[in-house]
């Protein structure tokens, strides 16, 4: 169910069979800090421990050398193992949160946007929404590193199109005051 006018917006939907997956990759790419420190780490190991290895080459016991020249992957290692523990981490906290099961309804004007459903209701202004960024079902508003509101393209309404709706998000948030 979709009330469109022209100051607010309302967009009802129940997100139980929503695809959290298609919300990891936008968020990754924009939102996650400890990814980004992760990478520098593991690339300085990487070259560390190889010139370390080149430096140290032929000085060692044999056991030593083999394992200094093993050292090297262990920093690739930590890489891929911390970014699969951060996706699941992340589709896992979308996933399960209380206030995503169900029917909710959406109200969105040029103050805040109004979340609520029986039992729950939240108020959130446009000053406290990070961004507005597509997804592969819809729209995600971050509103922090880990944590986003999902609006599916199936709540839009039908005479709007996702970039215009995210146009006018994008627009209440840059006009909110900070």
């Amino acid at each position: 169910m979709t009330q469109n006018t022209a100051e607010a917006l309302t967009l009802t939907v129940n997100l139980d069979g929503y695809n959290y997956r298609a919300a990891i990759p936008p968020m990754r790419r924009r939102r996650l800090p400890v990814l980004t420190r992760a990478r520098p780490l593991a690339l300085f190991l990487f070259v560390a421990s190889y010139a370390l290895n080149i430096a140290l080459e032929g000085r060692l016991p044999s056991g030593w050398a083999t394992a200094l020249a093993i050292f090297p992957l262990v920093p690739v290692l930590f890489y891929l193992f911390s970014s699969l523990f951060l996706n699941f981490q992340l589709w896992k906290s979308i996933r399960t949160a209380p206030f995503r099961q169900g029917d909710i309804t959406w109200t969105l004007d040029a103050q805040a946007f109004t979340t609520t459903k029986p039992g729950h209701r939240t108020y959130t202004e446009w000053s406290q929404v990070l961004d507005v960024i597509d997804s592969k079902d819809g729209l995600l508003l971050l509103i922090g590193y880990f944590e986003a509101i999902v609006l599916p393209a199936s709540a839009i309404p039908d005479d709007m199109s996702q970039a215009e709706l995210k146009d006018r998000i994008r627009g209440w948030i840059n006009a909110a005051p900070r």
